[in-house]
């Protein structure tokens, strides 16, 4: 199907203080993000808590689609949470928050994720003042009250792949920064104790793991 470019239009986010105590600046908003999940205002409670048992609860992103949405240090943004890409320019404003123009995205309708990518877009597009909600340093909701999208951050690095005796025994990577990383799809070539890495993956607090150790990650690229 034929692309087509339209503008979506303009928004402003508050940056504020979430559930983990962070204030927020602008330089923590720089970076790739992925989508979690999205819902409306009866389940973001529940989203903010990680909780996810009741038919009001948040909708999980598609977990075979790489989503990514990323926020440069030259006022550009950027990203694509289905099938179309979309991008605009942001400035900061007086009043402390982040103001989006000249927002763009192609046009394609692409059934399997077109309930998603309307959450996303529709949320960025209704020009209203959107206020980040911090649950820490990695994940962020971004929310106007009456919906939102849950975001983290990719994770990149280097580590040590270990292996864990615990619930049975796995294998993780610890960071060199001492951070602890749970795998889902760590390849079998790599469950290697010692192994030294180099990672790139996506954060999944809508999902829990019976190991409790460490965050618990998708991994996009490992070598």
């Amino acid at each position: 199907m034929e692309k087509q470019f339209i503008i979506i239009g303009l928004f402003v986010l508050l940056v504020g203080v979430g559930p983990c105590g962070c204030t927020s600046s602008i330089s923590e908003i720089f970076g790739e993000w992925s989508l979690v999940s999205y819902g409306d205002a009866d389940s973001l409670t529940m989203a903010l808590q990680d909780v996810n048992t009741s038919t009001d609860s948040p909708t999980k992103a598609l977990q075979d689609v790489n989503t990514s949405i990323r926020y440069h240090s030259d006022r550009t943004f950027g990203g694509n949470v289905g099938c179309n890409v979309f991008g605009g320019d942001w400035i900061r404003t007086i009043a402390g928050g982040i103001s989006f123009s000249n927002i763009v995205s192609t046009e394609m309708h692409c059934e399997e994720t077109w309930e998603q990518e309307s959450a996303v877009l529709g949320l960025f597009s209704k020009n209203l003042r959107l206020k980040i909600i911090w649950d820490d340093k990695d994940t962020m909701t971004i929310t106007n009250g009456t919906s939102f999208v849950k975001l983290a951050r990719f994770i990149e690095g280097t580590g040590t792949i270990q292996y864990i005796d615990l619930e049975g025994g796995f294998y993780g990577i610890i960071g060199d920064d001492q951070e602890h990383y749970d795998p889902l799809n760590l390849p079998p070539g790599f469950k290697q104790d010692n192994l030294r890495v180099d990672f790139k993956a996506r954060l999944t607090p809508n999902q829990n793991s019976v190991h409790m150790w460490g965050k618990l990650i998708y991994i996009l690229e490992i070598e």
